[in-house]
C-alpha cells in the first residue's frame, strides 16, 4: 500500500464506552472544518463510500486498542490504513489521544505520516464439528484451559520438529505487534513491531526453566492437544474475541498470514516512547 490523497474518513466508535460516543461530534465537526467527507460505522457496517485507489480512505477508531482490534479485519477487508484515538486505558495500538487528534489528523491529511507494515498470524484447525476454522490475529492467538482448573498439555512443533511439550495454562502465539499484550503479561519478550516473527508463550508453565521463544515469521508452528484426561476441552481466541473449543487430540497450525495491515504512525521512536510512557519501561528512578 502506498500513500495516496485523501479523500474520505470512515469512523469506527467503541459501541458503548461514553467517551469514545461522546468523542464523535468533535471529530466530526473538525473534519467539517477542514472540508473531507466521513461517515461513522456502527459494530458490521459496510461502508457507503468506495475509494477509488487504496489508501485513500482512512479508517479511524475512537476507543481503545480493543477497538482498534475488532477493527483490523473490517480494514483488510477494504484496503483501509487504521489509525486510532485512544479514549481506553492503555492505547499500544492507537497513536492519537482526546489531546492531539486535531493535530494527528492535520499530519495525515498534510501527508506527514508513515504507513506501518503490521504482519498478522494465521490459525487452521478443525472446530470440533467437522468444519476447518481458519483465522487471523493482529496481536494473538490462544490456546488455553476451558471451563477446569487442571492445566492442559500441548505439544509444540516448529517445520515438523518438536520442540517442547507445555504442561501450562496455556500457550500465546503473538505477531511482534502483540508482543506488548497477553504474552508479555506472561513473561514474554518485548519485540519490535518492525521485525517479523512468531512468539510462543507459555501460560504459567508447571516448570522453571520454560520461556517464551521467538521464531522467524516463515517458520511453521503445530500444536496438538494432548491432555491427560480425554474429556477436557481447549478454549481457542483470536485477539481477545469470543473463542471455540477443541476437542483432546486436536492439531493446530499457526503460520505467518499472507495478510498484512497497514497502521498510521509519525515517528521512527514512537513505539519506544509509548512502552517508556505506558509501562515505564527503561525509566531511571535513581535520585538525583
Amino acid at each position: 500500500m502506498q500513500k495516496t490523497k485523501i479523500e474520505h474518513f470512515i469512523l469506527r466508535p467503541h459501541p458503548s464506552q461514553k467517551e469514545a460516543r461522546e468523542m464523535v461530534p468533535h471529530v466530526t465537526e473538525f473534519l467539517d472544518s477542514l472540508g473531507f467527507s466521513h461517515e461513522t460505522l456502527e459494530k458490521d457496517e459496510e461502508p457507503l463510500h468506495k475509494p477509488e485507489k487504496p489508501g485513500g480512505c482512512i479508517l479511524l477508531t475512537i476507543g481503545g486498542d480493543g477497538t482498534f482490534l475488532h477493527a483490523a479485519g473490517y480494514a483488510l477487508r477494504h484496503s483501509l490504513p487504521l489509525l486510532g484515538i485512544n479514549t481506553g486505558s492503555l492505547g499500544f495500538l492507537t497513536r492519537a489521544s482526546d489531546l492531539d487528534y486535531r493535530e494527528r489528523i492535520k499530519r495525515v491529511i498534510d501527508g506527514d505520516y508513515q504507513l506501518n507494515r503490521r504482519s498478522l498470524v494465521r490459525i487452521e484447525c478443525n472446530n470440533g464439528d467437522g468444519s476447518t476454522y481458519v483465522e487471523s490475529a493482529l496481536n494473538d492467538i490462544t490456546l488455553s484451559r476451558h471451563q477446569t482448573s487442571r492445566i492442559i498439555t500441548l505439544t509444540a512443533y516448529v517445520d515438523g520438529q518438536r520442540i517442547c511439550k507445555y504442561h501450562s495454562d496455556g500457550l500465546i502465539i503473538s505477531t511482534s505487534t502483540g508482543s506488548t499484550a497477553y504474552s508479555l503479561a506472561a513473561g514474554g519478550a518485548i519485540v519490535s513491531p518492525r521485525l517479523d516473527a512468531l512468539i510462543l508463550t507459555p501460560i504459567c508453565p508447571h516448570s522453571l526453566d520454560l520461556r517464551s521463544l521467538v521464531l522467524n515469521s516463515d517458520a511453521k508452528v503445530v500444536v496438538k492437544v494432548e491432555n491427560r484426561y480425554p474429556e477436557m476441552q481447549v478454549l481457542v481466541t483470536v485477539d481477545g474475541k469470543e473463542g471455540f473449543t477443541i476437542p483432546n487430540s486436536s492439531m493446530a497450525t499457526f503460520t505467518k498470514s499472507p495478510e498484512e495491515l497497514y497502521c498510521i504512525g509519525f515517528d521512527e521512536g514512537e513505539f519506544f516512547r509509548i512502552i517508556r510512557e505506558k509501562l515505564a519501561w527503561g525509566m531511571d528512578f535513581q535520585p538525583r
